[in-house]
């Protein structure tokens, strides 16, 4: 391994739920030469922190953007992930929208709601449907009632049993297991050498974070949160991903009361044996535990019945009152370019929509030796499912995963029967999308 690399990939605070405080940096650009009429893009995102491999990546990309454009500055602005899109709201319903915003498959209430620019016009359309995969091409522009492009995706989130070779050969295992009973069993014998079995998210009222957790276990039994525009709650799969959890709840396999970014960083320390996770926890766990180096891997399992894995997706979005369409969507085309995406994966472990970062054969092989655990993620990059509920209107979404979500907590916390609290989400569910 190439552990000056691993090293660079281990600096870093992870994705949202670990970056804290909201403040302000110093504007990233260069002097323009004089002449050209100066301006400022307000860029917020929860990347901007205080050291670690996601504010290296984007000051890195931004400053390489603004070296080609020195008449544009681009001023960062740090909101933690959990604060991020109340921000967001406040600037909008105050009339001061930032210019370049993130967004994930949230993204259709903004649309919905005109507060974000269409793209079309603005960025090479023939490049993304030539080097994109689906979560570009097909599900973003779904959520958009004119089917145009409102953002453009750099993360590829889907998750797969991620874990320690070596913390669970301390507790007797080889291999990871291929049946959930197996799980169950691996899980009491973790717990007996003092490790904490599993990590997943939760905490009550935490609906954003429980929901891809949630859906981890939903697709993994072959399930959706709708089927032919209904709600789905009532299905035998979304109701033994429920019965799952419950299980392991009970038996005291699940991290409690603790927040993802801790529980990541715990994985990396050894206290948690099992994440199922995205590649990018890679870095965390070098951060907190240089020795994860060489002892990372990826389940390729039937613990998931269906062989489906649950992604998600990230990306950047410009305001419909932006002053500078043109200098926003060239910066978006900027970030999300091949080399940049190489750039991102190099330093954060994250695969990105892009299917070109690997049609260079030997920044492939280079990359596969650097972190063999990676190639579990790419062959498996076609067995993913979108969490979006397909059929719920944008501006419901947040409900419905409410609906989800408290759901969980009456079957983990009042231990209210799972059949009834599927039933019980299914007429909430039914009843908001009738409202």
């Amino acid at each position: 391994m190439k552990r000056n690399l691993a090293i660079l990939l281990a600096a870093v605070l992870l994705v949202s739920p670990m970056l804290f405080g909201c403040t302000q940096q110093e504007a990233v650009s260069p002097e323009g030469d004089g002449g050209e009429e100066q301006i400022t893009i307000t860029f917020p995102h929860w990347y901007w922190s205080h050291g670690g491999s996601f504010d290296q990546w984007i000051e890195g990309a931004v400053k390489d953007f603004t070296d080609e454009h020195p008449n544009v500055k681009v001023e960062p602005v740090t909101i933690a992930y959990e604060e991020y899109w109340n921000r967001l709201d406040i600037a909008i319903a105050a009339g001061t929208p930032y210019d370049i915003m993130a967004f994930g498959d949230n993204v259709g209430n903004y649309i919905e709601n005109g507060h974000l620019l269409a793209l079309d016009d603005y960025i090479d359309m023939d490049e993304l449907k030539k080097n994109f995969n689906d979560i570009q091409n097909v599900y973003i522009p779904e959520l958009a009632p004119d089917g145009k492009t409102y953002m453009i995706a750099n993360v590829n989130a889907f998750y797969m049993p991620i874990y320690r070779p070596s913390v669970l050969k301390k507790a007797g295992w080889d291999s990871f297991p291929q049946t959930f009973d197996e799980f169950k069993r691996m899980c009491g014998d973790l717990q007996a050498v003092g490790v904490m079995p599993y990590g997943m998210m939760t905490n009550p009222g935490n609906f954003t974070e429980q929901w891809i957790d949630l859906s981890v276990w939903v697709i993994a039994q072959g399930g959706s949160w709708m089927k032919n525009g209904a709600p789905n709650f009532t299905s035998d799969e979304v109701k033994n991903a429920y019965s799952c959890i419950k299980e392991l709840y009970d038996a005291g396999y699940i991290v409690k009361d603790t927040d993802k970014g801790t529980y990541r960083q715990m994985f990396g320390t050894g206290e948690i044996g099992v994440l199922i996770d995205g590649s990018w926890v890679y870095s965390t766990a070098v951060l907190a535990d240089p020795s994860v180096e060489g002892d990372f891997a990826v389940a390729d399992t039937s613990l998931f019945p269906a062989n489906k894995f649950a992604t998600a997706w990230e990306g950047f979005a410009a305001s419909a009152d932006t002053k500078y369409p043109e200098e926003c969507g060239a910066l978006l085309m900027a970030l999300t370019s091949a080399p940049q995406m190489r750039k991102f994966l190099d330093t954060a472990s994250i695969l990105a929509p892009r299917t070109d970062i690997f049609d260079d054969t030997e920044y492939e092989k280079q990359t596969f030796e650097t972190f063999p655990w990676l190639e579990t993620f790419v062959e498996n990059a076609d067995n993913v499912q979108g969490s979006y509920p397909t059929g719920v209107p944008a501006a419901k979404y947040t409900e419905f995963t409410k609906i989800a979500g408290t759901a969980l907590e009456s079957v983990l916390y009042d231990n209210v029967p799972v059949d009834t609290a599927m039933q019980t989400a299914q007429e909430s569910a039914e009843a908001l999308l009738k409202s």
